[in-house]
């Protein structure tokens, strides 16, 4: 009676165990990293609005502006948790191709260290595409929401809100890393797919082999048997 009891414990700890394994070092990653993009927050911020100051260098009425005291901790909470989750992306993505392949049991660790190295890589160079290109690019095209006043002397100066600028520059950086890695996530779901094609096959031949031998087993024992009767 305690063995059916005790069994979907065991399996409820192992699967606990195994998601622990597998989010240990991401979530270590994550930790320093969130801890070193917190302590130089100010300089991360500087870093994500230097497409906008270098658009209107010369302009002294554009300015990006904090609308309540809090906002100024709280971005700086946002920009540490940005840049601690575009560093562990990466590396969680690495646990997850190893993860599979363990899965597959398959022997050959060094087929997935392509997907290792360019994992990071395209990460890497999507947020960069997104940062040095696109950026340049749309806050011109948005921002640019100043004009001269008409007869009525009135003129409109772009006062833009920190956080609608930091939502703008983080969704382009984020979502042109996340597309650069769709070529590696298709090139594993081929592999992942082969994979399982070949397994399915060499067990059908080794089953279709047991059987044949089985039944040459079977026709050989036959004789015997009428020679003892």
């Amino acid at each position: 009676m305690s063995e059916p009891a005790t069994k979907p414990k065991t399996l409820k700890f192992d699967l606990f165990f195994r998601i622990f394994r597998f989010l240990r070092w991401p979530a270590i990653v994550f930790f320093v990293s969130f801890l070193v993009s917190f302590v130089y927050a100010g300089e991360l911020f500087d870093f994500l609005v230097l497409p906008f100051t270098t658009t209107w260098s010369g302009e002294t009425e554009r300015r990006i502006i904090f609308t309540a005291l809090h906002q100024k901790f709280f971005t700086e909470i946002r920009i540490a948790a940005f840049f601690a989750i575009f560093a562990c992306f990466p590396f969680a993505l690495n646990r997850t191709w190893v993860f599979v392949a363990k899965r597959q049991q398959n022997d050959k660790s060094n087929s997935i260290l392509p997907f290792l190295i360019t994992t990071p890589i395209l990460f890497l160079v999507g947020g960069a595409f997104g940062y040095f290109v696109l950026l340049p690019i749309v806050v011109p095209v948005f921002a640019e929401a100043g004009q001269v006043g008409g007869d009525s002397g009135l003129a409109l100066i772009s006062v833009s809100n920190h956080d609608l600028y930091l939502s703008m520059a983080m969704f382009l950086i984020a979502a042109s890393a996340w597309i650069f890695e769709i070529p590696v996530l298709l090139a594993f779901l081929a592999r992942t797919d082969r994979q399982r094609f070949r397994l399915t096959n060499n067990r059908r031949s080794t089953s279709q082999k047991h059987g044949a031998n089985s039944a040459i087993e079977a026709t050989t024992n036959i004789p015997s048997e009428n020679l003892r009767s």
